[in-house]
């Protein structure tokens, strides 16, 4: 039965990486399909280099289910779920919040949550359509962490949106066998990872020893050119030239004339 539905994830402004981490696998665990984040080059990075460029530690392989979308800025992020029918749910305790457990979904949504120590900003909050809290029920603490707190209303959505329970595989709700294939992919991207890193590494050995050389030949070309000019002044011959002239004869007499080579090094002083 296809699923009426879909929640996502909109991961920004969260500091600690064991946070970043515990909600990817909530994410995970609740069916919400992809996760939104900001970063830079936005829609053009690819999943390795989101794994550079963020700390996921605590996700225990989730990281590699999820589907991610990048955003340059908070403004394409809000065109794209305008124009997708997405509702934007701000996570956040205060005036006009919803007590979580009134479901007060009206769609398909995207979690936004704040940040560990001062929430949602106001620039985040004006891209949210509607926000939800999670009621308490003492005052030992003025909130919970942002892990839990994710677990809690990804549930209550998953709860809501009618999505299908997942069978239990002995203690687990992972298939053993899909396990091992997912270890399997996970290795081969891995390989596939490795190969392109040491692609790029032996590319730009190549760029770095090609700029040194054109240094090289460039620095010692004007050395000898310079030379042919101290000479030129100097009465010793009467010569003209050109600068492809300069270019081959420097080949000719760079290693084969003292005072050319003594310019040379004050040249490169």
């Amino acid at each position: 039965m296809q699923q009426q539905f879909e929640g996502y994830l909109f991961l920004h402004n969260i500091a600690k990486p064991k946070n970043i981490g515990t909600i990817i696998r909530n994410a995970a665990a609740f069916n919400l399909t992809k996760v939104f984040m900001i970063g830079k080059q936005g829609q053009n990075k690819k999943k390795f280099q989101i794994a550079e460029g963020f700390s996921f530690f605590g996700n225990h392989g989730t990281f590699d289910q999820m589907n991610f979308h990048l955003f340059n800025n908070l403004k394409e992020a809000k065109e794209y779920f305008v124009q997708n029918n997405i509702y934007v749910c701000g996570v956040e305790i205060g005036e006009g919040s919803q007590n979580i457990i009134t479901n007060p979904f009206k769609g398909n949504t995207v979690f936004f949550l704040g940040n560990e120590g001062t929430g949602l900003i106001p620039e985040h909050k004006v891209i949210c359509d509607q926000f939800v809290y999670i009621p308490q029920y003492t005052q030992k603490t003025a909130s919970l962490n942002v892990g839990v707190a994710s677990g809690i209303i990804f549930h209550h959505f998953a709860l809501w949106a009618g999505f299908q329970e997942q069978k239990v595989e002995g203690e687990k709700f992972l298939d053993p066998e899909k396990q091992k294939q997912e270890k399997e992919r996970k290795k081969q991207e891995m390989i596939e990872y490795g190969k392109e890193l040491k692609k790029q590494k032996l590319e730009q050995q190549k760029i770095q020893q090609q700029s040194l050389i054109q240094v090289f030949i460039q620095q010692q070309y004007y050395c000898y050119y310079y030379y042919l000019k101290k000479i030129q002044n100097q009465g010793k011959y009467n010569i003209t030239f050109d600068i492809n002239q300069t270019f081959f004869l420097y080949f000719i007499f760079v290693y084969n004339n003292n005072d050319f080579q003594q310019n040379s090094k004050r040249f490169k002083k």
